[in-house]
């Protein structure tokens, strides 16, 4: 599964609670968690992970019991399943030689794509069972990220507008207008709820899951603010390639690419 997204929507969080649920859900299962660099690492195992443990004593006394391990490159608990933590931005050679059946890629965009190929070798034992998770933000159009999500099935969020019956296209560029501070149809321009969508596959005949989540569709969502830092605020004083890898998760189209 790949997934594109915005910044701050919460995907680093839900793949710490899925690790989290896929090791303490059975025995013996077998995770390896991967991203760029030490702080990105530390911030998933030690502020996303770790702490769940450490505010649920009951939690941490049942699962590192007799055998366990609670370092800062691996976990294994008492039911013997693992995470093993990894950062390959620069070095792979840390994630050699490590056997997991769940492989999950954080900050995919900051990834050399020969240091995913070598990473994926360690899942081959799985060859039936191996799961892959990649997720980032995107920046061009020939990131590594990006090229991972158009070998997908292409999830797109689409609303239909309540007052035209109209499907809209993918959230986008075209849903931003300084006149408007809400979310609009692009047809008749009326406001839509952003709950009301549902996804729809851009690339339907891939057997490949994926997903793009954009600002406009999450409820944290604002438009304008007194701090200045509302999604038309950042419009107006962030550099567009910028806006639109972190606030659209987009990737930034030819030509505006930084030299």
């Amino acid at each position: 599964m790949v997934v594109g997204s915005s910044r701050q929507v919460g995907k680093s969080t839900l793949l710490a609670l899925k690790m989290m649920y896929e090791a303490l859900k059975k025995g013996f299962e077998s995770i390896m968690f991967l991203t760029a660099g030490d702080k990105q690492l530390s911030e998933v195992r030690d502020d996303k992970i770790r702490s769940q443990f450490e505010n649920n004593r009951q939690l941490k006394n049942r699962i590192f019991g007799p055998g366990s391990l609670n370092n800062k490159n691996k976990f294994r608990f008492s039911n013997q399943s693992t995470i093993h933590f990894k950062a390959i931005g620069k070095n792979v050679g840390s994630a050699r030689g490590v056997t997991a059946r769940q492989i999950y890629f954080d900050e995919v965009q900051s990834i050399p794509r020969k240091n995913i190929s070598v990473v994926r070798a360690s899942a081959r034992t799985f060859k039936e069972t191996a799961q892959y998770i990649f997720t980032g933000t995107f920046l061009s159009e020939d990131n590594t990220l990006n090229q991972l999500f158009l070998d997908t099935c292409q999830n797109e969020w689409i609303i239909r507008c309540s007052a035209c019956g109209e499907d809209n296209p993918p959230l986008g560029m075209q849903h931003i207008d300084l006149d408007r501070p809400y979310l609009f149809c692009v047809h008749c321009k009326a406001p839509m709820d952003a709950k009301k969508g549902r996804w729809v596959p851009q690339n339907p005949n891939s057997p490949k899951v994926g997903y793009r989540i954009c600002t406009l569709m999450t409820p944290e969502c604002t438009w304008r603010t007194d701090g200045h830092d509302g999604l038309l605020d950042l419009f107006e004083s962030e550099p567009r390639y910028r806006f639109m890898n972190e606030m659209m998760g987009l990737p930034s189209v030819k030509g505006v690419n930084l030299i």
